[in-house]
């Protein structure tokens, strides 16, 4: 499944868990703990902390967070659905995500993430064979329809031990608090580029961390991160944009 149709995925999937409406906290949108969150939910490093790695990867949410590695890699050094759960043991859903005609995506919805100071929710795509997804898919106990036609399959239990294997190849966060571009850009630094899409929303796009930071005027925003080295895959479903703006300051 390409890039940009995880992204509408992960749009889906938040409206599906019942996000609530966004929070406007304070002065310091990105510096304040969300209320309500469960202690042992707490990722040492904060969105913002990406560090590049030799190869095209990264690692992100400080050193005790995840590392992504490029999809053309063995994939020895990326972390797995196993790290996921040990960041945030209890809190994730685990699914295939598909829309029809496509194997889909092994996913993982963890409610609620707190990545430092941080609380929203999290999507994890994972990577997996087609083959082994349509087995997962066949042996799958329940289906919900999501929005549409897209559909969302329990995994067999049997099955989880396996899904823990696999290797994260992006990760979406959607904070719970609403984001302004000047307390990004002041988080983040300037970024590489700055797009206007179609639909209004503006991308802030960091190449060399691998993540694009979409403001959208009206819903939800989204933090997405791949490996360094994938950045294209966040780049290319954006090729037409309307013109921007120079990136404000902070």
């Amino acid at each position: 499944m390409k890039l940009n149709k995880w992204t509408t995925l992960t749009l889906l999937v938040v409206g599906a868990l019942g996000v609530s409406t966004l929070l406007v906290v304070g002065a310091d949108r990105m510096g304040s703990p969300a209320p309500g969150m469960a202690p042992h939910a707490v990722v040492p490093g904060e969105p913002w902390q990406i560090e590049a790695l030799p190869g095209g990867g990264a690692r992100v949410m400080g050193p005790g967070g995840l590392v992504l590695a490029p999809a053309a890699s063995t994939g020895a050094s990326a972390s797995t659905l196993g790290d996921v759960e040990r960041l945030w043991p209890g809190t994730s859903q685990v699914a295939i995500v598909a829309a029809p005609g496509e194997a889909g995506t092994l996913e993982a919805f963890v409610d609620p993430a707190v990545l430092g100071r941080i609380g929203g929710k999290l999507v994890v795509a994972l990577d997996l064979p087609a083959s082994e997804l349509a087995a997962m898919r066949e042996r799958s106990p329940k289906q919900d329809y999501m929005e549409s036609t897209t559909r969302k399959f329990q995994l067999d239990p049997a099955d989880l031990p396996r899904a823990r294997q696999a290797r994260i190849v992006s990760l979406s966060f959607i904070p719970q608090a609403q984001l302004d571009e000047a307390t990004v850009i002041e988080r983040f630094g300037p970024p590489g580029e700055r797009l206007t899409a179609a639909d209004g929303v503006v991308h802030l796009l960091y190449a060399e961390r691998g993540l694009d930071i979409a403001l959208h005027p009206e819903r939800k925003d989204v933090l997405q991160y791949v490996a360094p080295a994938d950045f294209r895959r966040l780049r290319e479903p954006l090729a037409a944009p309307r013109p921007a703006s120079a990136p404000s300051g902070p």
